[in-house]
């Protein structure tokens, strides 16, 4: 679920917003992303979906940084360096 925040004042759907993320995190460029949503008659530059994938990113960092981790995975990883084990 989006915080009500993060769709305040917007002119667009949550829907095309995350579809416009989700395309980016696909590995498209922001001139591509924005070209893809002309598809759905939907006309943004390339500034506005930076906007609006700074604005998520700044969101989830909040919504992590505020869970507290259950478990800790460490992994046991050492090499051998001029006849000395370094653990990682």
């Amino acid at each position: 679920m989006v915080h009500k925040a993060f769709i305040i004042r917007e002119q667009n759907p949550i829907e095309i917003m995350l579809y416009a993320i989700y395309l980016y995190l696909l590995g498209l460029s922001l001139r591509s992303v924005s070209k893809a949503l002309l598809m759905l008659k939907v006309r943004r530059n390339h500034e506005a979906i930076r906007k609006w994938i700074h604005r998520i990113a700044v969101y989830t960092s909040e919504m992590l940084m505020q869970m507290k981790a259950e478990t800790v995975v460490v992994d046991e990883t050492a090499i051998n360096i001029g006849g000395k084990r370094y653990w990682l």
